[in-house]
């Protein structure tokens, strides 16, 4: 006669040799489960995108629509709203050549700061006249240590006719109060290019409009506009910089005419065959150069001052204005970065396909944006590689919860092969 103890070993035993995988796939069910544990906890908790659980949330976040963002990768948006040149209609080649390393989007600064805090590096581009509570918010991404790119039209180049008329967006004022000036003018240079179309206007000579910064201009030391010997650049304005109260930053210039380099007004004919001739002496906007030239883009490093600093913000509702006190307004920004075109027009399509490298200077431009002096090796006073951001702390906790679970999983697996040994025996 069998004991109860003695059937209950028996039926163990048949159930161990019918199922002989059952405890080692549990084990490995366990270890998936902790995996997935782990990830969606680190994931959820430190706002890094998960394309299943976040996509909703982070398109959102990014105004665009889903499945525009790219986990991992840094988000350059292009500001938009106010009449500024279309990224796809416009800047598409840029985007292209952007796209290669980092998300490209547009931005709409309306969203506020919750739009902002996904984006590493902003691009303002044209002459726009923008809302001063969105001029707000730009001066506050600063602030927190985002990093812009400008590139100004202080001159209104049509794409019918050949006169060229003043900007009068009030981007220039706020830029001004950074201490940098894109001056209502357009430099010509005798080093120029030919041969180019735009619009109306079309050349097979030399045209002054168009110059071309050649190795002695070019700041090649600076990683902004390292490896460019020879930079064309289109209807540009010289830039004039100045110190702004105590901040500390540094202004360093990147791309300069010429010395055989004069201005005009902005307000200026374009036809390609007029007789082109410096003006007899200097004035406020016919400028003669030294031997330096002028400068045509500028960097700026260091802790800013913001430009609403002692100032109430105009909020616009319909017909109704209102001064507004703003709260929780960053004063100093800690350090950061900017970089300032006196011109947009050889980024744009027509001409970045006349001259292809237009786009790569760009690019190398946001790629210095994007990158901390501490993980490009430099010493320059920009944020350490080192500081726990939110999004390092949530790739440091990723890899240690990964690294957990594929211990956890390798354990499980031993004991379930011990089992099965010591069930044999």
């Amino acid at each position: 006669m069998t004991s109860p103890n003695e059937k209950k070993t028996r039926l163990s035993d048949t159930t161990r040799a019918a199922l002989p995988g059952a405890r080692r796939a549990s084990a490995f069910k366990r270890a998936a489960r902790i995996i997935l544990a782990a990830v969606v906890v680190a994931a959820t908790g430190f706002g890094l995108t998960c394309p299943v659980l976040a996509a909703d949330r982070d398109a959102t976040r990014a105004g665009v629509a889903k499945g525009e963002t790219t986990p991992g990768r840094t988000a350059v948006g292009f500001v938009t709203g106010h009449g500024e040149p279309g990224l796809d209609e416009e800047f598409s080649r840029v985007a292209e050549e952007l796209r290669r390393t980092y998300t490209v989007v547009d931005v709409r600064l309306s969203e506020g700061a919750s739009l902002l805090s996904s984006v590493g590096v902003v691009v303002v581009a044209g002459g726009p006249d923008v809302p001063d509570a969105e001029l707000y918010e730009l001066d506050q991404f600063l602030m927190r240590g985002g990093r812009i790119a400008f590139l100004l039209d202080a001159a209104v180049i049509p794409r019918a006719g050949a006169m060229a008329n003043v900007s009068e967006g009030n981007i220039f004022g706020f830029l001004n109060a950074y201490g940098i000036v894109v001056n209502p003018d357009l430099v010509l240079d005798r080093s120029c290019a030919g041969r180019a179309t735009w619009g109306d206007v079309s050349t097979s000579s030399s045209y002054p409009y168009w110059p071309v910064v050649r190795r002695s201009s070019v700041a090649e030391t600076h990683p902004a506009v390292a490896g460019f010997a020879s930079v064309p650049l289109a209807w540009t304005s010289s830039i004039t910089t100045r110190r702004v109260g105590t901040g500390g930053a540094d202004k360093s210039v990147l791309l300069r005419s010429s010395s055989d380099s004069w201005t005009v007004s902005a307000f200026a004919k374009l036809d390609p065959e007029q007789h082109f001739e410096p003006p007899e002496e200097s004035d406020d906007i016919h400028r003669i150069a030294d031997e330096s030239g002028f400068p045509l883009a500028v960097a700026v490093e260091g802790v800013f001052e913001s430009a609403f600093a002692g100032q109430k913000v105009i909020v616009q509702s319909g017909r109704s204005v209102e001064f507004m006190e703003p709260e929780g307004m960053i004063e100093t920004s800690v350090s950061t970065k900017m970089v300032v075109f006196g011109g947009s027009m050889v980024f744009r399509d027509d001409l970045a396909a006349q001259f292809p490298r237009s786009a790569e200077l760009l690019a190398g431009v946001v790629r210095w944006l994007a990158t901390d002096d501490a993980e490009a090796g430099g010493t320059g006073s920009s944020a350490p590689a080192a500081e726990w951001t939110p999004r390092r702390l949530a790739q440091v906790i990723l890899a240690v919860a990964c690294s957990v679970a594929a211990v956890a999983a390798a354990v499980s697996a031993v004991l379930s092969r011990r089992r099965k040994l010591s069930s044999r025996t």
